[in-house]
């Protein structure tokens, strides 16, 4: 999926974490965390390392705003600070939880595929004059 379809998802991800956080906890800090899960989750469906720094981003400004100071009030003290950092590296853990396995794969695939390579490609062992080839010998 194209990165801006996945970051207006982000948007609307932020929006609805925020709405089901204030519903269910009255608490900033319970609030929080059920944005960062939802921004994990996301960022790990999403798979795209940008659509994850903006939907935290984008989480972040609506758990500040709405979810801590209320009205929309943004606020950029030690502890927004490190609801920000804390957001965004959820949702870069989610990505990698979500792209990882692939990387792995392709770089293994990589790997292997270099291997292949390389046997083929090394000289072939010495031989005693007039002893026949045997493979694997």
């Amino acid at each position: 999926m194209e990165t801006r379809f996945l970051i207006v998802g982000g948007f609307v991800a932020a929006v609805l974490s925020s709405a089901v956080a204030a519903l269910l906890f009255l608490e900033p800090g319970a609030r929080v965390a059920v944005v960062a899960v939802l921004v994990g989750a996301y960022a790990t469906w999403g798979r795209s390392l940008a659509a994850a720094l903006a939907t935290g981003v984008m989480a972040w400004m609506f758990a500040t705003g709405f979810l801590v100071n209320g009205l929309g009030v943004l606020s950029f003290s030690p502890d927004d600070l490190v609801r920000l950092a804390v957001l965004l590296a959820v949702g870069v853990s989610g990505y990698l939880l979500g792209a990882g396995p692939a990387m792995v794969r392709a770089l293994g695939g990589a790997t292997q595929a270099y291997a292949v390579r390389r046997r083929r490609s090394a000289a072939a062992p010495p031989r005693a004059a007039g002893t026949p080839y045997a493979p694997g010998a």
